[in-house]
Order: structure tokens, then C-alpha cells, then sequence
């Protein structure tokens, strides 16, 4: 068995869509069409309110507990 090192697993990450595209042949149209979005509205808004909700304190027995306020 053939050992790897990092800077194998490196090597192959940097490049692994273009080996799978060469190994079968697939044309680079996936990138073309891929588009970049950020978290929808509803993720941020819930975000918000579970830091709205959330209260982390210090304890005198233990060093942190957390409440979360309903």
C-alpha cells in the first residue's frame, strides 16, 4: 500500500475537478453556471434572534453556564 503525505492530499484537492474532468471527459460547464449566494434572509434573521435569545454568563461554581430566554 502506497503511503500519502499532505502535500499529496494538497495537490489533489487544488486539482481534483480538473482530474475528474479529464478522467470522464466533462466539459467545465458547471462553473460557468455556478452562482454564488450568501445565506437567505430567514437564516440571518433566525441567527439574530437566537443571539437575542441567548445569555451566557459567568458563574461563581462553575465558569460559564448558558440560558436560553424563551
Amino acid at each position: 500500500m502506497q503511503d500519502f503525505t499532505l502535500d499529496d492530499l494538497s495537490h489533489f484537492a487544488k486539482h481534483e475537478r480538473r482530474l475528474i474532468q479529464e478522467i470522464f471527459n466533462i466539459e467545465d460547464t458547471v462553473d460557468k453556471q455556478e452562482v454564488v449566494s450568501g445565506p437567505s434572509d430567514e437564516s440571518i434573521s433566525r441567527i439574530i434572534a437566537y443571539n437575542k435569545a441567548l445569555s451566557v454568563r459567568k458563574g461563581t461554581k462553575i465558569k460559564h453556564y448558558q440560558l436560553l430566554l424563551n
